[in-house]
């Protein structure tokens, strides 16, 4: 009588025999990282390159002559901007919520307050804390960014929006794809109409008008500040 032993499995091969491997190699799927080293040498060459020839020549801060004080310690949260008149007393308090993100300030002609808020466009605040809308668009193109303001003597205001496509928590994606989104704009106080003076600014940061009232300075930011002025037409 012939015995034959089995495994527990009928397909399995008795322990006797040797199954036989394979000598053809397994082709490597592992995915060069050359294109992707190549990408980012490029990138920052190209962040080198615009930092290279934006920096301003003479980036130099003012002197400071006079004494500091320290004013609404552990009371302000991120500040801004700083609007002051000489006859009005230095306190710190809560005065008013813009229900925004207010980042401009300036004084009216008749002691209200002109915000820019990054939230809710160009605010008119009394001094009886009545908040007005003035504009939050301008050629049905809203504000997203409305960050400096500015105002002349006889009631012309002038004011920044940085971006027209992002806001403020994506102000890092501005500054990468470096397209001019922002602009320069003013607002008639007396007709309500709201005018682009100038397109296409790198993230336009600033807005200042000058004691002759025809010029204006504005600061544009990309990798480094770069100061630019032009005549105002009235």
């Amino acid at each position: 009588m012939i015995t034959t032993q089995m495994t527990q499995s009928d397909n399995a091969l008795p322990s006797s025999v040797t199954r036989p491997t394979s000598s053809v190699p397994i082709p490597s799927r592992a995915i060069s990282s050359w294109p992707l080293t190549c990408l980012f040498i490029t990138f920052i060459i190209s962040i080198l390159t615009v930092t290279a020839t934006t920096i301003p020549y003479n980036f130099n801060p003012a002197p400071l002559t006079i004494g500091l004080e320290k004013l609404g310690v552990g009371l302000l949260v991120g500040p801004e901007d700083i609007a002051y008149v000489s006859s009005s007393e230095v306190t710190v308090e809560n005065w008013v919520n813009t229900g925004g993100r207010p980042l401009g300030l300036a004084f009216g002609r008749h002691n209200e307050v002109i915000v820019a808020d990054v939230e809710q466009g160009l605010l008119n605040i009394s001094r009886y804390n009545k908040k007005v809308v003035l504009t939050d668009e301008e050629e049905d193109v809203k504000f997203r960014l409305t960050d400096s303001v500015d105002i002349t003597k006889d009631g012309m205001v002038y004011f920044v929006d940085a971006s027209y496509k992002y806001r403020l928590s994506e102000f890092t994606l501005e500054i990468l794809e470096g397209n001019p989104h922002g602009k320069l704009l003013s607002y008639d106080l007396r007709t309500r109409r709201t005018r682009v003076l100038v397109p296409e600014l790198y993230f336009a940061n600033g807005v200042a008008v000058s004691k002759d009232q025809y010029s204006w300075s504005s600061v544009r930011q990309s990798c480094t500040f770069i100061h630019d002025s032009t005549l105002l037409l009235k």
